[in-house]
């Protein structure tokens, strides 16, 4: 039976959610969603109050289509944004996350890719009513409290498709550079 995670995005740079060539990927933060979550898997990603000022907007959906191994990852698409570890699970230089960040990255030991997506990005909609009960309060993520809400966000999901197709309908938020150190500091869990 397919799971549902909510969580609140942080921030939304292009680094994760990644959303190049035709897959979203989400391959930093979020090491408790990234370890158990598995293909057939949902996951939607709620904007955080750095990137709108209105709250309770859907940054994306996604239906997991494959599950990587970070290091597995790093071999198979080492030119993607959020490709910022080697195969030895060593740190690479990258705009997105220092050296306090290895520890949440790579606990949470996958990385979660989509075929089936849609990012708003920019864009972003609001919540429905009737899934308001899937948006976390603060860092955590839903999970199991979003079972009651299966048959609503996939009801939402393949109307949304039919609206603004599949893949990318929006773009990375755009970050002003004084929230850069803020930004490196918000992936805790």
């Amino acid at each position: 039976m397919s799971r549902f995670y909510s969580y609140i995005v942080a921030t939304d740079n292009g680094s994760s959610p990644n959303t190049e060539n035709g897959l979203l990927s989400l391959a930093l933060c979020k090491p408790k969603i990234r370890s158990t979550a598995k293909p057939g898997d949902y996951v939607i990603g709620i904007a955080g109050k750095n990137i709108s000022f209105y709250p309770r907007r859907i940054l994306f959906i996604m239906k997991i289509t494959d599950v990587s191994l970070i290091a597995d990852y790093a071999v198979k698409y080492p030119n993607r944004k959020d490709s910022i570890y080697t195969a030895e699970l060593k740190q690479l230089v990258n705009p997105y996350h220092d050296s306090a960040h290895i520890k949440t990255d790579i606990g949470g030991k996958n990385v979660l890719i989509s075929s089936d997506f849609i990012y708003f990005g920019n864009k972003m909609i609001p919540v429905p009513s009737e899934l308001s009960a899937m948006v976390p309060h603060g860092q955590g993520h839903f999970s199991k409290k979003n079972d009651n809400l299966k048959a609503p966000i996939l009801a939402s999901f393949i109307q949304w498709k039919q609206t603004y197709g599949v893949g990318s309908y929006g773009v990375p938020n755009v970050i002003h550079p004084t929230f850069r150190v803020a930004e490196r500091q918000l992936c805790r869990n």
